[in-house]
């Protein structure tokens, strides 16, 4: 097997951003989400369609006007020891690239846990509703 088969096996058969985040439980950020489409074709397990899209949509689709992103998991409660899987992901964009320049995206992630509980605890309130 060659080097470049060796290593798609281990690529993420995960669309980058919301999902990606929810799978890996960690924020994702992208500098310019134009990239996304390179992104899915080389270095994604996805078909080169899915990259071909994911770049139209940012690029003269409905999300032209977004640039940057970061997407960050809700979490929620849970027993020591015990990983619960995240309730959904929130999305923060920008109409410009380079939102967060540098180190910024470390330091504005924990800025916004606040919001993300609250979030989260209406969440699983309308989920407790819904039983």
């Amino acid at each position: 097997m060659s080097q470049a088969t060796t290593t798609q096996w281990l690529w993420k058969a995960v669309l980058p951003g919301a999902p990606d985040a929810f799978c890996d439980r960690a924020y994702v950020f992208f500098h310019d989400a134009r990239e996304m489409g390179n992104q899915c074709r080389t270095q994604r397990a996805l078909r080169q369609s899915v990259g071909d899209q994911i770049e139209r949509y940012f690029t003269e689709g409905a999300g032209q006007a977004i640039r940057s992103f970061v997407s960050i998991p809700l979490e929620q409660p849970s027993e020591p020891g015990e990983v619960a899987d995240p309730l959904g992901v929130v999305n923060i964009h920008s109409s410009k690239p380079q939102m967060l320049r540098g180190r910024g995206v470390r330091f504005f992630v924990p800025l916004t846990a606040p919001h993300r509980l609250l979030i989260a605890g209406l969440l699983r309130k309308l989920l407790r509703r819904g039983r």
